[in-house]
C-alpha cells in the first residue's frame, strides 16, 4: 500500500477519513486529499471516484473493528472466570 492509500484509508480514525466519512458528500475530493498531504490528482490515480474513496474507508474501519473484536475475544478466553 503507498503512503497515500494508507494515509486515505489504512487509518479510519485520520484527519481524512474524519473529514470524508463526517462530512460525505459535502466534503470535496480536493478537501480530502489536502487532508491526506496528497494532490487531487494523485488520489484520482489510486480511486476513481470519491463513492469508491469513502468505501475503502469504511471497509478498512470494519476490518480494523473487526480484528480488535478478535483480539478482546481472545484476551476474554485467557481470563479466569
Amino acid at each position: 500500500m503507498t503512503g497515500v492509500c494508507h494515509a486515505l484509508i489504512a487509518n479510519p480514525a485520520s484527519r481524512c477519513a474524519r473529514r470524508l466519512i463526517e462530512d460525505g458528500d459535502r466534503v470535496s475530493l480536493a478537501a480530502v486529499a489536502e487532508a491526506a498531504g496528497a494532490s487531487e490528482a494523485l488520489v484520482h490515480r489510486y480511486f476513481a471516484t470519491k463513492s469508491g474513496l469513502h468505501a475503502e474507508v469504511v471497509r478498512s474501519a470494519v476490518d480494523a473493528l473487526g480484528a480488535l473484536d478478535g483480539a478482546l475475544r481472545a484476551a476474554e478466553s485467557r481470563t479466569p472466570a
